[in-house]
């Protein structure tokens, strides 16, 4: 897989440290879990929303919660 497709994108990685510790993180369409995996290895608890979620769930991190949604769809 290409590294831009699993590698946290700079604005994440910069702004991660702002999110209040203990806080939960919504990633809404989150692709491959690349920041839903970043946020749930910091220690914060993720919701992860993605019309395919095969690949996140194959993470298999305790720390994400998972939702199968076409958010494309009503």
């Amino acid at each position: 897989m290409h590294d831009a497709i699993l590698t946290p994108s700079f604005w994440v990685r910069r702004f991660a440290p702002l999110i209040p510790q203990g806080g939960q993180v919504l990633d809404l369409a989150c692709g491959t879990g690349r920041h839903a995996s970043l946020l749930a290895n910091l220690g914060f608890a993720v919701f992860a929303v993605d019309q395919y979620i095969a690949a996140i769930e194959e993470l298999g991190n305790p720390h994400i919660a998972t939702k199968q949604c076409d958010l494309e769809q009503e």
